[in-house]
């Protein structure tokens, strides 16, 4: 048999179609990418965390080298002003890369979905929010969605071949509900899907 042919073998799915064996190579291939891209991504964070921390120091050490009354509080309502007219052009760039999301139903399923995917790779639930650039949400998203169709490609396989096994007995328990996700701040439990969605809100 040569590759070709084998590669055209269909494989069949759980809901009754049938899926190129080729096509699950690829697939495969792409969640090597995925972990490729999802290593790029961790180091540009660090790095980019990295310079944040030192620019604070150093705005810090300056600030402290400064006679008390030289920051005045226009000044610095400016710069906040400023700080809140990037954001929200930010947000409105976001809203133009990612037109599904003016459909508030998909941007919150998105968002939920997208937070579970960082808390897999160790980040904290309220990430999402300290994310301003548009590029970089499109980008989680993007990651997100693609673990999603693996995932799903891979369990349509995965059930096929467990579909001739004898089904478990069920020990009369309700399965597990999975733990929310979010962080604690003091006695306050804090969602992070739900406070970074009201950030697109009008």
């Amino acid at each position: 048999m040569r590759p070709e042919d084998l590669y055209a073998v269909d494989v069949p799915m759980s809901d009754g179609k049938s899926m190129k064996l080729g096509a699950l190579k690829d697939a495969a291939a792409k969640q090597a990418e995925f972990s490729v891209r999802e290593l790029a991504f961790e180091e540009s964070r660090v790095q980019r965390e990295s310079d944040l921390v030192r620019s604070l120091a150093e705005l810090r050490e300056l600030v402290a080298t400064l006679p008390p009354n030289a920051v005045k509080p226009e000044v610095l309502e400016a710069v906040r002003r400023k700080h809140e007219a990037n954001v929200k052009a930010e947000r409105a760039r976001t809203l133009e890369v990612i037109p599904e999301w003016a459909d508030e139903g998909k941007r919150t399923e998105d968002i939920a979905g997208m937070v579970e995917h960082l808390a897999g790779y160790g980040f904290p639930s309220n990430f999402l929010e300290s994310l301003v650039d548009h590029r970089a949400i499109r980008y989680v998203r993007e990651n997100y969605l693609r673990e999603q169709r693996v995932k799903r490609a891979l369990e349509q396989v995965s059930h096929v071949r467990s579909s001739s096994a004898a089904p478990s007995k069920s020990n009369g328990k309700a399965p597990a509900k999975p733990a929310p996700v979010g962080v604690r701040q003091g006695s306050k439990f804090v969602d992070g899907r739900a406070a970074f969605a009201k950030l697109f809100e009008p």
